[in-house]
């Protein structure tokens, strides 16, 4: 299985924005399936330095990826 993963991120006034979208291939040539794609916002945390606010925007979007989300 081969995975490959776009990811958006921006920020907007007091929020970050997070778009994933992951695509899984099962053979080795073809067209890839979608796996999962995911939309969230996320609270801004004010942080001016570039890779301290993305390294903090792929942490918070890996933890909303992860979560299971709970149905009821």
């Amino acid at each position: 299985m081969r995975y490959m993963a776009t990811i958006y991120v921006s920020d907007v006034m007091d929020v970050v924005a997070a778009t994933i979208e992951l695509q899984a291939w099962s053979a080795d040539y073809g067209p890839p399936e979608l796996a999962g794609q995911w939309t969230m916002v996320l609270p801004g945390i004010g942080e001016n330095d570039a890779r301290e606010w993305l390294g903090r925007a792929l942490f918070e979007a890996s933890l909303h990826v992860t979560t299971p989300t709970s149905k009821g």
